[in-house]
């Protein structure tokens, strides 16, 4: 049916963009635990015109809407699609500032300090949250989307604490204040990053049950 195909071209399209961003997403953190400027300059480097790409998915989907009457579920699928593809965007423009932080840090900033705000650690959190999160969008699953925005908190936890060392150590070392920035606004970056993933894992519940993840958190 040609509903059926121009719904199936979306769910291609999305899902081609987020494993596009799981490579880029790789190479960012492997850049971080070295840390490698190379690997960071090739990921700056590497060019997909996403906003274009953006303009075309909201397009298609006003034709599907204009010239179809899909059901409730695929008009959820519909919507949810935008805002995933959006998310997704916003990951891929995080990336690209991850990895230009880093080579604007060049090598000012000690490799030690990496290790100490368990930076390994919580990219490899994220990491998992983004693969898991291609997992539930290909299985339709809200299993497993929930599982993946329950990870938040892990999160947010290495954030903080990578933030109050950081603002222990600029106090501590004032002339290092630029580049102790720069690691604070990296940890940031990378929560951003977990913010993303949980928003496509709420339109996942949506689009597949019609529930949100945050009303059936805050009823319990």
């Amino acid at each position: 049916m040609p509903l059926e195909q121009e719904l199936q071209e979306l769910r291609y399209t999305i899902l081609d963009q987020a494993e596009f961003l799981q490579l880029q997403m790789n190479a960012c953190f492997t850049a971080l635990k070295e840390p490698d400027y190379i690997v960071a300059k090739e990921l700056i480097l590497q060019v997909k015109d996403s906003k274009n790409s953006s303009l075309d998915i909201d397009k298609n989907c006003e034709n599907i809407l204009a010239l179809y009457q899909p059901s409730a579920q695929d008009l959820r699928f519909i919507l949810a699609a935008i805002r995933m593809y959006q998310n997704l965007q916003l990951i891929g423009e995080e990336l690209q500032q991850i990895a230009k932080s880093l080579l604007e840090a060049n090598q000012s900033i000690a490799p030690a300090w990496y290790h100490q705000l368990q930076i390994t650690e919580m990219t490899d959190v994220v990491y998992e949250m983004y693969t898991g999160i291609i997992s539930a969008f290909i299985q339709r699953s809200p299993h497993i989307a929930h599982a993946v925005y329950m990870r938040n908190h892990e999160v947010d936890t290495f954030k903080w604490a990578g933030n109050r060392l950081l603002i222990d150590a600029i106090k501590a070392n004032p002339l290092h204040v630029e580049d102790l920035l720069s690691l604070i606004f990296t940890l940031q970056r990378i929560g951003t990053l977990a913010d993303n993933i949980c928003n496509i894992a709420q339109e996942i519940v949506f689009f597949v049950e019609g529930k949100s993840i945050r009303r059936k958190e805050s009823n319990s």
